[in-house]
């Protein structure tokens, strides 16, 4: 389920930083290696929300184990960006997509936005598959967007609309946020009409998978060598002034 995060969730973090070398950029190199650090970054990013930010816990059996939130939330125009992590422990079970789909339907009706958007590096498939099984449908490639270390990524964009078909029948949920839904018990996750395939939504998956780099195909925050990660980027890869600088 989605629940505001915690300081006791401070292991599941540290757990998380330790199993999963892609988090340190995707966190903006913020160091974890300690409960004590793990409970200021906490406090001070996850655990705050503002009129214009708000972090959920992807939390599994009461144990954190990701993150999924919405930035830059702008109510003039209805708009937010999206993203997401999860431990690698976890990776490859759908808890990502189903924890994008609820923020999405909580952002829809619980925040009256109309459009969401998130960005994933070009050759990090996972993330990308993520987004498309979310309902977000890819727009469109910013080159050279992302610097990390001395590389620079290019990164394509995605956003789903308020009207736009839903990824997944409320009843079929498995992930709720917490006290603004009930969590559902999953009963499979078919696609509905009008959402996106993942062959259309996300063109670089195609080119990605079937030609990847050697070693390997990237996750969003390191080298090619690695394998794929279910990580978006925060806001702070937005460019545009009105945009919270998340990392």
């Amino acid at each position: 389920m989605l629940r505001p995060w915690r300081i006791d969730d401070a292991a599941g973090l540290q757990a998380a930083s330790t199993v999963s070398g892609d988090l340190a950029a995707q966190l903006g190199a913020i160091e974890l290696s300690t409960i004590a650090r793990c409970e200021t970054f906490i406090t001070d990013n996850l655990a705050t929300a503002t009129v214009s930010r708000q972090n959920f816990a992807i939390s599994v059996d009461g144990i954190a184990v990701g993150n999924v939130g919405i930035g830059s939330m702008e109510h003039r125009h209805g708009t937010g960006w999206v993203y997401y992590w999860t431990s690698a422990e976890v990776r490859g079970q759908g808890l990502a997509t189903l924890a994008l789909a609820s923020i999405a339907d909580w952002a829809f009706t619980e925040q009256g936005l109309y459009r969401l958007e998130l960005g994933h590096r070009t050759n990090n498939p996972g993330s990308c598959r993520v987004a498309a099984k979310a309902g977000f449908s890819a727009e469109g490639v910013e080159r050279q967007k992302l610097k990390y270390g001395t590389e620079r990524f290019d990164v394509e964009t995605h956003a789903r609309l308020r009207t736009d078909a839903p990824p997944l029948r409320a009843a079929e949920r498995v992930l709720a946020v917490d006290g603004l839904a009930n969590a559902r018990d999953l009963g499979g996750i078919p696609r509905r009409s009008g959402a996106p395939t993942l062959p259309e939504a996300c063109p670089f998956v195609r080119k990605t998978l079937t030609r990847p780099p050697p070693g390997g195909v990237s996750i969003c925050t390191r080298r090619a060598s690695a394998p794929s990660s279910t990580c978006a980027s925060p806001a702070s890869a937005r460019a545009t002034p009105s945009r919270d600088p998340l990392g």
